[in-house]
């Protein structure tokens, strides 16, 4: 398959792209091919000129907390330009070339209700603006495209990126011996990157449309996921201390107490995606040594 990708120089698109290569030919969608986002005639044009069976659409404001700084601008902040207006660019030119889209979303379009996992017939209720120009995304996608894929995913990380994630950070201070502390009331399901590459070739595969998650299948806090990280290499778990959201999020955006994500489809079509435990087993051993 020839596939379009929106943000394929981000942390998520430059690491599934190599995986995604093996089977389908890429055609990056960026400013560095003169794809502009939030100009409709030049999505259309990027869209149109490279014969393409899927658009993947990575792209997306993903900054929670300065989201909320532009809450009051709405329809006029950068979060909502990109993650709504751009959405519905690449749903509008995608359908009317009868290309298929998969339009990546997140976990935290999700919050207000109280659920011990939210599947993909659970209705949307974000808690921060971020979590509402994605939810909003997710509609333009919806409905400027019949054949639209949406793949929510949570907290991504991975051990090969340049830019250490909450994992790595949290292996740094257990390396070092040094005290920190999580967030322990605030629960999600971790995304191992390399692993969206699996659902993405399933999707395709499977022609599968609609809602779809794509994370480990785990509720974990930030807490927990510290100990389990301190447990599988030995680490002073003790070093490892509790604290609230209410406490760690002050003056920021406000984060949901749980928005735990089930992979109800791709469990449907036998797609085992990796725990965090497992993805552990992965690291690299040099991650380890103390730098």
């Amino acid at each position: 398959m020839r596939i379009g990708i929106t943000g394929i120089h981000g942390l998520i698109g430059s690491k599934i792209a190599p995986l995604l290569a093996k089977k389908h030919t890429l055609i990056p969608l960026s400013k560095r091919e003169g794809f502009d986002l939030l100009n409709e005639k030049s999505v259309l044009q990027g869209i149109e000129q490279n014969d393409l069976h899927y658009v993947l659409h990575l792209a997306a404001y993903t900054n929670v907390d300065e989201a909320e700084k532009q809450k009051a601008l709405l329809l006029e902040s950068e979060a909502w330009k990109i993650n709504v207006l751009g959405a519905r660019y690449v749903a509008q030119a995608t359908s009317r070339k009868n290309i298929k889209l998969i339009h990546v979303s997140t976990d935290m379009v999700f919050g207000k209700d109280e659920k011990d996992f939210f599947d993909e017939k659970s209705t949307p209720a974000p808690v921060n603006f971020y979590g509402l120009t994605k939810y909003e995304g997710e509609k333009e996608a919806q409905k400027n495209n019949s054949s639209s894929a949406i793949v929510r995913i949570a907290y991504p990380y991975t051990f090969s990126a340049e830019k250490k994630d909450y994992v790595r950070v949290f292996l740094g201070y257990l390396k070092e011996n040094k005290s920190f502390s999580s967030v322990a009331d605030c629960f999600y399901t971790p995304t191992y990157i390399e692993d969206i590459a699996i659902s993405i070739d399933a999707i395709i595969e499977n022609d599968i449309t609609g809602i779809i998650h794509s994370t480990s299948g785990e509720k974990l806090s930030g807490f927990e996921i510290a100990q389990i990280i301190a447990e599988k290499f030995k680490f002073d778990k003790n070093l490892v201390s509790k604290t609230t959201r209410k406490e760690f999020f002050k003056d920021r955006a406000p984060r949901a107490y749980n928005t735990a994500l089930e992979n109800t489809v791709l469990n449907k079509y036998g797609v085992k995606l990796h725990t965090l435990n497992e993805t552990l087993s992965f690291m690299p051993k040099d991650l380890l040594k103390n730098e």
